[in-house]
């Protein structure tokens, strides 16, 4: 079971700001088999603030399409698996998002950075990791610094052809820091990581794509 509760003021400082609340929590137990009541729980809670013009210390000169929003974010999530581990996660992010088009969105992060904590630990969380089963550094602190960039098209049907949807991202994180600090010869961590303020960053550029044709099989029946 789970339960989400959102606000959303939509003239916040009587400029059509927008303001949006949102707190998530779900409860997960394993009923039957070998790991019988093993429970979970997870707490997601973000904040966002949408201004209606572009605003903040970076300002694009020029973005196609309509006015951009300009968006400021914070989160929070909380996972806990009481048997295994608790791990936490904290993040905020400035950045816009604006149609260019009627079918074309976009959503550019400026600036993103998220700190991955792992609150808890426990023996079968050392045995997975012992055995290769996960890898130890999925869970170890991290900081996540770097720009992101995703958009999704989706036009609008025509006839009887078929309706479609193409998203795609692109996430930087680290690259630039690592420049820097390694340029600069600074000191490593005894596993050989760059740390900001005692905690290591992490390195990475990730692209994903997500495309999607839908086809009508019957009246109420679409294979996708």
């Amino acid at each position: 079971p789970g339960l989400q509760l959102r606000y959303t003021n939509r003239n916040l400082f009587k400029g059509a700001e927008q303001l949006r609340l949102s707190a998530t929590g779900r409860y997960e137990q394993q009923l039957t088999g070998s790991r019988k009541g093993l429970t979970s729980y997870e707490i997601d809670l973000s904040a966002d603030l949408l201004i209606p013009r572009v605003s903040g210390p970076f300002k694009p000169k020029k973005l196609s399409g309509n006015v951009p929003k300009t968006k400021y974010s914070l989160n929070y999530r909380l996972f806990n698996q009481p048997d295994y581990y608790a791990q936490g996660n904290v993040g905020a992010s400035y950045g816009y998002e604006w149609l260019s088009n009627k079918t074309t969105f976009h959503d550019f992060k400026l600036l993103r950075l998220d700190y991955v904590r792992l609150l808890q630990s426990s023996e079968r969380l050392e045995d997975l990791f012992d055995q290769g089963v996960l890898d130890r550094e999925s869970f170890n602190d991290q900081l996540i610094f770097g720009p992101s960039y995703s958009m999704t098209f989706s036009p609008e049907r025509k006839g009887n052809f078929a309706n479609y949807f193409i998203g795609g991202s692109l996430e930087f994180s680290g690259n630039l820091l690592y420049s820097v600090y390694n340029w600069s010869n600074s000191e490593v961590n005894e596993d050989g990581q760059f740390e900001v303020v005692g905690v290591p960053f992490a390195q990475y550029t990730r692209t994903q794509l997500d495309a999607r044709v839908y086809l009508d099989v019957a009246e109420y029946t679409k294979l996708v």
